[in-house]
């Protein structure tokens, strides 16, 4: 995919942001006077229309704690240290993601990511294999479509090692051409089984429906898929690798029995050197086909018991849009889960036409993705199902949903955040994407008053503001009626 950026001067990005973030939090903590303008500046308040916490009710366990750095090359790392728990669990990204593919080399990015770990410039494959077994350690790499991600975990006394081998995957990456055969053939046949699923082959219809063949989120059908894999060489991946990879934008958040200067020390040996890269994915607006899309796509699939239904539209939600916390915890109630939410009451349990139905906002990041309903049903209750959908969607945005409707997703949501923060890695999770989105440390702090602040008014006028019925089209996949 060849993305349209936007042009003129590049904005910071969310590694420079995070050590903004950090030097605006050690000089409030240095500070005796009361914050003012300072403090309405820092990473992580409530977001415009969302009612702010109570000063009291704000614990800076997490703002107070974390510490944030810039290091060399333009990248941030932040540590939190939580001695005797004995493990150590690393989250990272860089700006290396889908969103730099082209349509002749769909899904370059991905695999770049996902090779990795198939062997450096001093370690083979198996040495890699072999040192993660003998002590414990896990590396997990993988593409996004703004960032290319990676996570570790070791023990305490292995962090050093675990570091250095994982710095050593992300800067000099061997991709050894057997390996890289093999993971080809993997992907392949992951695209091959893919074409196979109804939902599956619903969801990249209906991409490529929203979608141009220059958008981010516009998915390749399979057979260009299969193509483009084909003309993936290790030349093209190193290429890749070369013009993507670097120190620039590289994220780090390091939380666990670990000691916040020592963790720095280290990483920044690591790092010595480093720059770059030459490219990076910036976030797109969401700019609308040249024509628009047609009220139905069918992917006939003989063979198969259901249909797989996806019905939705490009939306203009982003993580940090000031009404993301309201649309997100509306289309909880809406259709946030099959047994509870108002589309699950209606098609399952009332009309019995699915056993699975859903709604979400997908992809809602630095830049928006679709919201879209996803049902399953039997071919011939396919319409009646659209029908029911529609109608409750319709009603919800008419009417709006009710104040106890609220209350449960509100509590289910920060109960749900509070559970997420009680392993290390849960934490590293939050941290990072409060750091990705230029919120702060401090936002896991105020992230469950900032939920229970939301108002019924501002939940109904974002649902409204963000899904539109008359927008929507249809995407189905399965034994299609004639």
């Amino acid at each position: 995919m060849s993305p349209a950026r936007p042009t003129g001067k590049a904005k910071p990005g969310p590694a420079a942001a995070a050590a903004a973030a950090a030097a605006a939090a050690a000089a409030r903590r240095a500070a005796t006077a009361k914050p003012g303008a300072a403090k309405a500046a820092v990473a992580g308040r409530a977001p415009k229309g969302v009612a702010a916490p109570a000063a009291t009710a704000v614990r800076p366990r997490f703002e107070e704690r974390t510490e944030v750095h810039a290091l060399p090359g333009g990248g941030a790392l932040q540590t939190l240290s939580l001695p005797g728990t004995g493990t150590v669990v690393v989250h990272g990204n860089l700006r290396a993601g889908a969103a730099l593919d082209t349509p002749e080399l769909h899904g370059l990015a991905d695999l770049t990511a996902r090779a990795l770990d198939l062997g450096t410039a001093s370690h083979t494959r198996l040495q890699i294999a072999e040192e993660m077994d003998g002590r414990g350690v896990s590396f997990r790499f993988w593409g996004g479509t703004l960032t290319s991600a990676f996570s570790a975990r070791c023990l305490r006394e292995d962090f050093e090692v675990c570091t250095a081998l994982l710095v050593e995957m992300l800067r000099e990456p061997a991709f050894p051409e057997v390996e890289l055969v093999k993971l080809k053939q993997r992907t392949a046949a992951q695209i091959r089984e893919n074409a196979d699923n109804t939902q599956a082959v619903a969801y990249e219809t209906f991409h490529r429906a929203l979608y141009p063949d220059h958008h981010p989120l516009w998915v390749a059908p399979i057979e260009q898929r299969l193509a483009a894999l084909d003309r993936m060489t290790v030349e093209e991946v190193q290429r890749f690798h070369r013009e993507a990879y670097g120190s620039r934008d590289l994220l780090l958040t390091v939380v666990g029995d670990c000691e916040g200067a020592a963790v720095r020390a280290h990483v920044e040996k690591l790092l010595a050197g480093w720059s770059g890269p030459a490219k990076r994915t910036e976030p797109w607006d969401d700019v609308g086909r040249a024509e628009p899309p047609q009220p139905r796509y069918r992917a006939h699939m003989p063979g198969k018991s259901n249909i797989d239904v996806v019905w939705g539209h490009r939306a203009g939600l982003r993580r940090t849009s000031r009404d993301y916390l309201p649309a997100i915890l509306g289309n909880m109630a809406l259709g946030g889960s099959t047994l509870s939410s108002r589309l699950g009451v209606r098609v399952r349990d009332t009309e019995g036409l699915t056993y699975g139905i859903f709604s979400r906002f997908s992809g809602a990041s630095l830049s928006p993705g679709p919201w879209a309903v996803s049902v399953t049903v039997a071919p011939e209750n396919l319409e009646k199902a659209l029908k029911s959908t529609r109608e409750v969607v319709e009603k919800a945005l008419d009417s709006g949903l009710t104040a106890k409707e609220l209350d449960a997703e509100q509590e289910h949501m920060a109960g749900a955040f509070a559970v997420g923060l009680a392993t290390n890695d849960g934490i590293a999770r939050q941290l990072h994407d409060a750091a990705f989105y230029g919120f702060g440390p401090g936002y896991l702090d105020r992230f469950p008053a900032l939920v229970r602040a939301v108002t019924r008014a501002q939940t109904n006028e974002a649902l409204r503001e963000n899904i539109r019925p008359a927008d929507c089209i249809v995407s189905a996949a399965g034994p299609l009626p004639t």
